[in-house]
């Protein structure tokens, strides 16, 4: 397994996001009723990360999900993980220097769907906590060897401090 590194913020992110955007569009509109938004490090200007292009789709109906799955492996979506928590994790190998994209199916307005969506609204409003956030990145992938699993570990307490502090807030 190749190690995990981080890159700076790519500045091709939008426009990587907006062509997978129109792909998914094309392929989801007969079923209607969803929405996409670029989420992760790479949505956030001057967050750098793992060069993934995270993107949510979220879809009224959620007992219809393997039909939306259906449609996403059609245009190059393959890797499909098991249900978590009314998420369903996605990704397709990127063409890319920097990494895959990812999409979080979840049903809209659930609770993934607030936190997804929040967390990286509060990164944006909030650049001394993006920056701080990626100094904090550069020591747990440093701490884990590079290794992604280990990575996930150390960032796990920081992501769940994080959502507690936008329900306190009220923001979830």
């Amino acid at each position: 397994m190749n190690k995990l590194r981080l890159f700076p913020y790519n500045k091709k992110s939008k426009a990587l996001f907006l062509k997978d955007k129109l792909k998914i569009e094309k392929a989801l509109i007969k079923l209607r009723y969803f929405e996409i938004h670029h989420i992760g490090s790479s949505s956030v200007p001057d967050l750098g990360g793992k060069g993934i292009i995270d993107i949510l789709v979220a879809i009224k109906d959620w007992n219809k999900r393997d039909d939306y799955i259906k449609e996403l492996k059609r245009i190059g979506f393959r890797h499909v993980d098991y249900e978590e928590r009314q998420r369903i994790f996605i990704s397709r190998v990127g063409k890319t220097k920097y990494g895959d994209t990812h999409l979080h199916l979840v049903k809209i307005k659930n609770r993934q769907y607030k936190e997804l969506l929040e967390f990286g609204n509060y990164l944006r409003r909030n650049k001394s906590e993006a920056n701080r956030y990626f100094k904090l990145k550069l020591s747990w992938i440093k701490e884990a060897h590079g290794n992604r699993l280990e990575f996930g570990k150390r960032k796990a307490p920081y992501i769940k401090v994080m959502l507690s502090k936008l329900r306190k807030h009220k923001y979830l």
